[in-house]
């Protein structure tokens, strides 16, 4: 599940922070040392996934409580898939359209599959995100995905992290989109080199102010697992790309991750730098 290199920097950073935490560390370890007894992977999972996001509620529950988290999510794809079934009877198209839509998001998002994930899926992903949104904005939104390289058949089997292009996608339509007058772009461009996967996330938006984008890549430039209380945190998106970007230099390094670009009026370009990994 984990590269081999990156499971012991995860249990270093896990350590710091739960030094941190005191006598509050005690639910965290006592969670972990259950998912250690179900698998490795599984309880190096779970500390992976406190230490990029170390300000979620997750440690407050308990093993049973979270088993039960996986049992609603079934009942939500249940309930979903049952809402279409009754909208193709009724034969409104549209509302089985968007359930299915939404069903194969959650899927997704929810689902236990590996770490890393082609960067097909995660193209796939979005372009179902993308879908989504169209209920919302209609022709407002337009999407393209383009390839800079040889072959792109094989630029699709890259891997990356599970869930590093949507949130992304979702800041640039929320942030940068959704306040445009017309039409608003969204491109998405793939270049592979034989060392790189970059992914370039770009909008016409509204942009982001100098001053903001400065700070914005001064925090993604080293690894953070502590939030800044510094006023920025909520805007612009500023809590996902640093997910994101956290993942990325766990799993692969400090020299890979985020970098923004943006201009007010003109638009805004995430460049997303990646190790080049297959199968």
């Amino acid at each position: 599940m984990f590269l081999q290199n990156s499971q012991r920097k995860i249990e270093e950073e896990f350590l710091k922070l739960t030094e941190k935490l005191g006598p509050d560390r005690e639910p965290l370890k006592t969670l972990c040392e259950k998912l250690d007894g179900c698998g490795r992977d599984l309880g190096l999972a779970m500390k992976y996934l406190y230490v990029t996001a170390p300000y979620s509620d997750l440690v407050n529950y308990s093993f049973e409580e979270i088993q039960d988290f996986a049992s609603h999510g079934l009942f939500l794809y249940n309930t979903l898939e049952g809402i279409r079934a009754e909208a193709l009877i009724a034969g409104v198209d549209s509302i089985a359209e968007m359930t299915e839509a939404l069903a194969t998001y959650f899927r997704y998002t929810i689902s236990q599959v590996n770490n890393l994930v082609t960067l097909e899926e995660e193209l796939a992903n979005v372009e179902n995100y993308y879908y989504i949104q169209q209920f919302r904005f209609g022709s407002k939104l337009d999407l393209r995905i383009r390839y800079d390289c040889e072959d792109e058949e094989e630029a699709l089997m890259c891997q990356l992290p599970k869930l590093t292009l949507q949130p992304i996608v979702e800041n640039s339509i929320y942030h940068g989109l959704e306040r445009k007058i017309g039409t608003g772009h969204l491109d998405i461009k793939v270049t592979v080199t034989d060392s790189h996967l970059i992914i370039m996330i770009s909008d016409d938006g509204v942009g982001i102010e100098k001053g903001q984008v400065k700070v914005m890549n001064e925090q993604l430039r080293a690894l953070r697992l502590e939030e800044e209380n510094n006023g920025e945190t909520g805007k612009k998106g500023g809590i996902a790309v640093k997910n994101v970007n956290n993942r990325i230099k766990l799993l692969f390094g400090e020299e890979y991750g985020i970098y923004i670009y943006s201009q007010p009026d003109v638009g805004t370009d995430v460049e997303i730098t990646l190790p080049v990994v297959r199968n």
